[in-house]
């Protein structure tokens, strides 16, 4: 458990934000908040507690809008990445997934990403609050590990309960 050092990381990000003056600063503010929820959401979501959707929604939020500044940092999609999935939220994690290989120059799994895009483009709008049936979770988990994301496949593999097979 996290001994209260996340909770604590998150209350001191969030709270930091209003400090920012610059855009380096918001930028590493943000992601410290969004990886400070993140990992404290992560954590609940495997011990089987109830995850805080509204801070996931926020860290959310606030990373699109610095991203939107500064759509090059690929570190800020590929965190909206899991925030989304742990949100349930198809559509978001389909627009980080998009906005992260858009952003990763010479990355040697962008060759198949158009493959791997179409595949997300098809299944991911109807994940929204809701688990994918079986088929789509599989199809969704070989897809991110396809692309190297491996702990964003386990999540979502736990998240929809797949059975271990293949």
């Amino acid at each position: 458990m996290n001994d209260g050092f996340i909770d604590s990381a998150v209350i001191l990000s969030k709270n930091a934000l209003s400090e920012c003056r610059q855009l380096s600063d918001s930028l590493q503010t943000v992601m410290s908040y969004g990886k400070a929820v993140f990992e404290r959401e992560k954590e609940a979501f495997w011990a089987g507690k109830l995850l805080n959707r509204s801070a996931l929604k926020d860290a959310a939020q606030k990373l699109n809008v610095i991203g939107s500044q500064v759509p090059l940092e690929t570190d800020i999609w590929e965190l909206a990445l899991g925030l989304a999935i742990l949100r349930n939220d198809g559509p978001s994690v389909l627009m980080a997934w998009r906005r992260y290989f858009e952003m990763a120059p010479g990355d040697s799994s962008r060759a198949s990403a158009g493959e791997l895009t179409l595949i997300m483009s098809k299944l991911l709008p109807s994940w929204n609050g809701n688990k994918p049936d079986y088929e789509s979770s599989r199809a969704l988990v070989k897809a991110f590990a396809a692309s190297r994301l491996f702990g964003y496949a386990k999540l979502i593999a736990a998240n929809t309960q797949l059975p271990d097979r293949d």
